[in-house]
């Protein structure tokens, strides 16, 4: 790893959050490659539970972007976090602030907003998948080809692991909206590729979208249809 500017966060009053951020995009910025939450937090002298706390509102305000580094071995890949170049960065996509709005309205409005969210991306996920009504049910590898081409289009950088059965969702389009409103937008992605394997007539099952809290990536599991 190249070397990194090391603004001492500690000269910053306790709970200064402002001059925390501060230090961590400065300490990207000077990096010559993505680094771990980790790396930062020893760059720093900042716990990591703060680091991703910060980090998590930096990609929340599109200062940072985040995303999975290629798996090296078992287990959950590790996240790596760059800057955004400061004359790039924007404000809040309008898709992002539409999907926020609908998000809130619809949790807002409904008695069991995640279920209705679930059905709406099943049904999504069914006109979406073009096909002819005399072919013959997909088979398991089409199904896991049509999933994986499904999520790249929808911006996930999808990518399975070595067991065919976990396929990891190295980025988020949706990453802000997810944040404030998971139950809705993780459950119609979830539904979204529920119902892409309905309509192929795959012999596969997404039994659950894993989403741990922020800032770590989702992880579908797939399974052959019971």
């Amino acid at each position: 790893m190249g070397t990194t500017a090391r603004p001492r966060a500690g000269d910053a009053a306790p709970g200064d959050s402002s001059a925390s951020r501060a230090a961590l995009l400065t300490t990207l910025r000077a990096a010559s490659q993505p680094l771990t939450v980790q790396e930062l937090a020893a760059a720093l002298g900042l716990h990591q539970n703060s680091v991703r706390f910060h980090l998590a509102r930096l990609v929340r305000h599109g200062l940072v972007t985040e995303r999975q580094a290629s798996p090296t071995g078992p287990g959950r890949p590790s996240l790596v976090y760059t800057a955004v170049d400061s004359t790039t960065a924007t404000r809040p996509s309008g898709f992002q602030l539409l999907a926020s709005a609908l998000s809130e309205h619809i949790v807002r409005a409904f008695p069991e907003p995640s279920e209705l969210a679930l059905e709406a991306g099943r049904e999504q996920g069914r006109t979406m998948v073009s096909r002819d009504p005399g072919a013959p049910p997909a088979g398991a590898e089409e199904g896991k080809q049509l999933l994986t081409a499904l999520m790249r289009d929808q911006g996930f950088d999808p990518e399975w692991d070595a067991d065919d059965r976990r396929l990891w969702l190295r980025t988020c389009p949706f990453r802000p909206v997810s944040d404030e409103q998971p139950d809705i937008v993780c459950r119609l992605h979830l539904g979204l590729m529920r119902g892409a394997l309905d309509a192929a007539g795959a012999p596969l099952e997404v039994t659950s979208l894993d989403r741990a809290p922020a800032p770590h990536p989702c992880l579908a599991v797939v399974q052959p249809q019971r």
